[in-house]
């Protein structure tokens, strides 16, 4: 007999339960998990409701000095949602649905879809969000996520953008 974690009972648990009487016999019906071949269809709400709970809302930070000798930030946005590699095939029916982005796998036993180009992500994944939106303390994340979106890609880089920006990239960071 195996518990739960599908280590044997130890034999004093075992006399214990042999005081109580016979346990009833209960039989599984096995089937294949197996999803490789299966053309699955996301719902894009399931999508959303999968990212508020899985996703992430972040980005890299690279300081450099620019051609006027003056150190700037660049900042490279980031949505990435992540599984156990036995779970890899969600990722993948993700971003077959999203159609852009990558799936990555690690020797931690972690995969990542990530998102990772501002084009990809106006493109894709602002317009799912909007017509799907997340719920909960993910939609705030995302909501301030989505305005450094649109400040790296709709202005010139100018101290007052800069200014807004880092508030911003603060607000992010408080948020996780």
């Amino acid at each position: 007999m195996l518990n739960k974690m599908n280590k044997p009972l130890s034999q004093s648990l075992l006399d214990k339960l042999a005081q109580i009487g016979p346990l009833p016999k209960v039989e599984f019906e096995t089937f294949n998990l197996s999803v490789s071949n299966i053309e699955q269809v996301l719902n894009p709400f399931w999508i959303s409701g999968f990212a508020t709970g899985e996703g992430s809302f972040t980005y890299f930070t690279k300081t450099r000095v620019n051609s006027a000798g003056k150190t700037v930030k660049d900042y490279s946005l980031v949505f990435e949602i992540s599984q156990r590699t036995q779970d890899l095939h969600i990722l993948n029916l993700i971003a077959n649905y999203f159609k852009v982005g990558n799936v990555y796998t690690d020797t931690s036993g972690i995969s990542r879809y990530r998102l990772r180009t501002k084009d990809q992500i106006i493109s894709t994944l602002i317009p799912h969000l909007n017509n799907y939106p997340l719920a909960g303390y993910k939609a705030w994340q995302c909501s301030v996520w989505f305005k450094i979106v649109y400040l790296l890609n709709d202005r010139v880089r100018t101290d007052q953008r800069d200014a807004e920006l880092e508030k911003l990239i603060k607000e992010l960071s408080n948020l996780k």
